[in-house]
């Protein structure tokens, strides 16, 4: 367990590396990477089809129970925030489509993981409406297991 001041000083630790990260770039970085929207798109695919899918099919292939199952989908649709920032930054990755990647995501997720937590426990929203989203389906699946239990 962290102590009070080993958690502020990660968070301060985190705050300068996002800074560091930041002043290394500049708007052509962003600009080429808008000229490419085909990575955008894979990791838009990555985030709402494959990793939910590979939680699910982990979640089965492990026979975990169904509150942990639930758990792992849903991890799966979360994006990875700035720690996929850091990494693609050490790693000498395209740092402005990661970031990218990470103003487009996170906003979204907020919006679906909210929709993948009410829609199961709600009956009158339309069908259409319920299987827009791939995580909210994934884990409406995990809902309906552990309901059953």
């Amino acid at each position: 367990m962290l102590t009070e001041l080993e958690t502020t000083l990660l968070g301060v630790m985190m705050m300068v590396i996002m800074l560091g990260m930041g002043s290394s770039m500049t708007y052509r970085d962003f600009l080429i990477a808008f000229r490419r929207p085909k990575g955008i798109l894979v990791g838009l695919l990555s985030q709402y089809l494959i990793m939910p899918f590979l939680g699910y099919a982990l979640a089965l292939l492990l026979g975990l129970p169904p509150a942990m199952a639930a758990g792992l989908i849903l991890i799966a649709c979360m994006p990875g925030g700035t720690t996929s920032n850091v990494f693609t930054y050490f790693s000498k990755g395209v740092l402005a489509l990661s970031i990218m990647m990470t103003i487009i995501m996170t906003p979204r997720s907020l919006v679906s993981s909210s929709v993948s937590m009410i829609v199961p426990f709600t009956a009158r929203i339309p069908h259409a409406l319920r299987l827009s989203d791939p995580c909210a389906g994934s884990f409406r699946s995990a809902i309906w297991a552990i309901r059953r239990e």
